[in-house]
């Protein structure tokens, strides 16, 4: 039910119809403090659940103004209630952080709850990447719940470890730094 594809991402997302349809947006997170050292040196920089580089803040910040106006186009001619959205993010910092920078007013709303927008965040570890570096290594729903109060109440029904792990690390604990060192080796 989309149009045909044109020069720019959003434009190929311009729906032709919206009745009975459902739009699905993807955003890839901006870069990761792991992105600029894998593109800088070509080497892992073993570091935990990256963070966004400013330059990954400025990339989301950039997104939100091309989301703002995705998301006019598919509500426009939509009654209020029928504008309803729902923000998936996996638990990794770079994603969350990217969520925040790209649709902030959703982001930082109150977890469950629906905004003037009629948009519900939630937080999903199945859209996580697959464990290709330190930095897939996540962090723990506690640790998370410190950094973005709003989400503890989903982050609270997270298993200590919901990231990819390979069997023989299992046993080590979520926190602190034994997890970490065991991949380095």
């Amino acid at each position: 039910t989309f149009g045909p594809p044109e020069r720019t991402p959003s434009a190929r997302l311009r729906p032709a119809s919206m009745a009975g349809t459902k739009t699905v947006i993807f955003v890839r997170h901006g870069e990761s403090e792991y992105n600029r050292a894998m593109r800088e040196t070509g080497k892992d920089p073993l570091i935990r659940d990256a963070p966004l580089t400013e330059k990954g803040k400025t990339q989301a910040a950039k997104a939100r103004d091309v989301l703002a106006a995705l998301r006019g186009r598919v509500e426009s001619g939509l009654p209020p209630t029928e504008r309803q959205w729902l923000l998936v993010v996996s638990p990794l910092r770079r994603a969350l952080d990217t969520a925040a920078g790209v649709w902030p007013e959703a982001f930082w709303q109150r977890s469950g709850s629906l905004s003037e927008t009629y948009v519900r965040t939630e937080v999903w570890p199945e859209v996580r990447e697959t464990m290709t570096g330190c930095d897939d290594l996540g962090s723990s729903p506690r640790i998370l719940a410190e950094a973005y109060p709003q989400l503890a109440p989903q982050l609270s029904t997270l298993p200590n470890v919901w990231w990819t792990v390979p069997s023989e690390l299992r046993h080590l604990p979520a926190e602190g730094e034994e997890m970490r060192a065991a991949y380095i080796k």
